[in-house]
């Protein structure tokens, strides 16, 4: 077995593994390489992430989708998956290397009731975050929050 470290900058290594039997008969060609990268073990995130800009798209998406409607509660589940879903590749646009975002929308019909939303997470402090907006037009209110997770 032959192997060749190769390292390419100051935080990432390449280790190609050349795995070609020598006693081996009849193979003619070369066999693939295997490569196995090493850890980096960044502790800390390259980009930050940013609650103003998030609420700006979360607050931008539920206005644009939820303009004019009204609560109709059997549409409502398949709305909240597709919120979501869009405010989630919103944010991922922002190009947030090595973290995990949640993205959760509440829907519900507006009766002048009060609501309270919580949520509870173990996280580090300096480096994950949240964002929230709401919006409420009519008989609809909507809570979108994104969870922004460093993953070591």
């Amino acid at each position: 077995m032959f192997m060749t470290t190769l390292i390419l900058s100051h935080d990432c290594y390449v280790v190609v593994i050349d795995q070609h039997d020598l006693h081996s008969e009849g193979t003619s060609g070369e066999q693939p390489r295997h490569i196995d990268y090493e850890n980096t073990y960044k502790l800390e995130p390259e980009a930050t992430f940013n609650p103003e800009r998030v609420e700006s798209i979360i607050g931008t998406v539920l206005k644009e989708n939820l303009e004019g409607q009204t609560y109709q509660r059997h549409l409502m589940g398949n709305r909240c998956l597709l919120l979501s879903d869009i405010i989630k590749e919103r944010v991922k646009k922002l190009n947030l290397p090595r973290f995990k975002i949640v993205c959760v929308v509440l829907i519900g019909e507006n009766k002048k009731q009060t609501v309270m939303i919580s949520s509870r997470s173990l996280w580090n402090q300096s480096c994950d975050n949240f964002a929230s907006c709401e919006y409420s037009k009519g008989n609809i209110y909507a809570v979108g929050m994104v969870f922004a997770v460093y993953q070591e």
